[in-house]
Formats: C-alpha cells, sequence, structure tokens
C-alpha cells in the first residue's frame, strides 16, 4: 500500500485583516423574525449497535456481559 502525503504551502495566502462578515443583533431587538428553516435533521433512535441514546446529544456504549 503507498500512502501519499500533501504538503502545505509554507507562505499562509490568508487576508491579514477578518474577512468573516459581522452581524448586528439590532434586527432581531427591533422584533425582526428568523428567516432561516431549519428542520431537526438528528433522529430520535439510535442506529449504532450496543448503544443507546441518554439524551438528546449523548449516547452510551452498553457492552455484552
Amino acid at each position: 500500500m503507498t500512502i501519499f502525503y500533501l504538503r502545505r504551502s509554507p507562505i499562509d495566502r490568508r487576508e491579514c485583516e477578518d474577512m468573516r462578515e459581522s452581524h448586528d443583533l439590532d434586527y432581531f431587538e427591533e422584533g425582526g423574525l428568523e428567516r432561516r428553516v431549519h428542520l431537526e435533521r438528528r433522529k430520535l433512535d439510535e442506529r449504532r449497535s450496543e448503544w443507546i441514546r441518554v439524551s438528546k446529544w449523548r449516547s452510551v456504549f452498553v457492552s455484552k456481559i
């Protein structure tokens, strides 16, 4: 089996300043509505065998004894 390693450029090509867009909360403070449409994609049941869901965000492994 052959393993290839990709090397990153030693030069950082990002801009010096932060280019991320900042948002202001004034829209919501003035009564603006949430415009994102979001449906929960997480399933309530656990798909992995020997695992049990204990909360919305956590599952635990249950070994066979």
